[in-house]
C-alpha cells in the first residue's frame, strides 16, 4: 500500500514535469531570443525570412536593397526585384530592355558598374550606379507607393517594395540590347 501510494507520487511528479516542459516549448515560440542563445525555432526563422521579403516600410527594404549590392548578392537583389525587370531609356525612341530573373541576375553587377551622368546642383556628374546607391542613401525621392533614386525607381506593391526599372542613357540600353 505504501509503495503504490509512493508510485502515484511519483507518475504525478513526471505529469507534472512533462506538462511544465511541453508549456516551455509552446511559449518558447513566441518569444524572440538573444542571438548567443543556441536554441532555434525552424518555423519563427521561416516566418522571419518570409516577413523579410515583404517590405513595407521603404527605408527597411533600401537598407537591404543596398547591403545586396554592397555584398555583389545578385541571387538576394532579384528576390528584392519586380519582373518582369524594365531597363528604359530616358527617350521613348531610345528603347527598353526587358530582363527575366536570370537575364537579371547575370547582367544587374555590371549594369550597376556602368559610367552614368548625374546631375548633382547643377553640374554634371560621372559616376556608376553602385556608387549611387551607397552615396545617396537619404536623397531617395520618396512618394506615397513610388521611390526615385537617378532613375532606380522601386514600387511598393501588395507584396511590399521592389526595385521596378532603371530608366538609362541610350549608350546603355544599345549595350544591354545586344
Amino acid at each position: 500500500m505504501v509503495i503504490m501510494r509512493y508510485s502515484w507520487i511519483f507518475i504525478i511528479c513526471i505529469l507534472s514535469f512533462s506538462a511544465m516542459a511541453i508549456s516551455c516549448d509552446e511559449d518558447s515560440s513566441k518569444t524572440t531570443t538573444h542571438p548567443a542563445n543556441t536554441v532555434t525555432k525552424s518555423g519563427l526563422a521561416h516566418t522571419e525570412k518570409k516577413n523579410q521579403l515583404n517590405y513595407k516600410d521603404f527605408s527597411v527594404f533600401y537598407s537591404a536593397f543596398s547591403s545586396a549590392v554592397d555584398r555583389s548578392d545578385w541571387e538576394y537583389l532579384a528576390k528584392l526585384t519586380r519582373f518582369p525587370f524594365l531597363l528604359r531609356g530616358e527617350l521613348d525612341a531610345e528603347g527598353q530592355v526587358v530582363f527575366n530573373k536570370d537575364g537579371f541576375i547575370k547582367a544587374i553587377g555590371e549594369l550597376f558598374n556602368e559610367e552614368i551622368y548625374i546631375n548633382v546642383n547643377d553640374e554634371l556628374v560621372a559616376t556608376n550606379y553602385r556608387k549611387v546607391i551607397f552615396n545617396a542613401k537619404k536623397k531617395q525621392q520618396y512618394v506615397d507607393e513610388d521611390a526615385q533614386l537617378f532613375g532606380i525607381q522601386f514600387r511598393n506593391k501588395n507584396d511590399g517594395w521592389k526595385l521596378s526599372e532603371i530608366t538609362t542613357h541610350a549608350h546603355i540600353i544599345e549595350k544591354f540590347s545586344e
